[in-house]
C-alpha cells in the first residue's frame, strides 16, 4: 500500500510539472525566432526640451486658460516655453546674464507676462 501511494504522488507531481511546462510562455516561436523585436527599436533619441540640455527642473507654470501652454524653469538651463503640451520647447531666457531659475509664475492679468 505505501508503494502505491508513493507511485500515485510521483505521477501526480510529474503530471502537474508537465502541465506547468506546457502552459509556460517561455520558449521559441514556430518559425524558430527566440523573441519578437522590440517595439522601440525604430525610435531614436532627440532633444526636445529642458530635460536633456539643462538637467534639474525646478518649477512649472501652466497657463490656466490654455493648459497646452506652459513654462518650465530649470536650475542650469534657463526658462523654456511650450505651446503644444510639451512636444517641443523654445528657450525664453537666453539673453539674460544668468541661466539659473528657481521659480516661475504667469501673471494672472496678462498671459504674456511671467516672472
Amino acid at each position: 500500500m505505501p508503494k502505491t501511494r508513493l507511485v500515485i504522488r510521483a505521477l501526480s507531481f510529474l503530471s502537474i510539472l508537465l502541465l506547468a511546462f506546457s502552459l509556460s510562455p517561455v520558449g521559441f516561436t514556430q518559425d524558430g525566432e527566440s523573441a519578437p523585436p522590440s517595439p522601440f527599436a525604430g525610435l531614436r533619441f532627440r532633444e526636445i526640451g529642458p530635460a536633456t540640455p539643462s538637467g534639474r527642473i525646478d518649477d512649472f507654470a501652466v497657463l490656466e486658460s490654455n493648459p497646452a501652454v506652459f513654462y518650465v524653469a530649470t536650475a542650469t538651463g534657463g526658462l523654456w516655453k511650450t505651446v503644444n503640451q510639451g512636444t517641443t520647447f523654445t528657450t525664453v531666457f537666453d539673453n539674460e546674464p544668468t541661466s539659473s531659475i528657481g521659480e516661475v509664475a504667469i501673471a494672472p492679468t496678462d498671459a504674456t507676462s511671467f516672472g
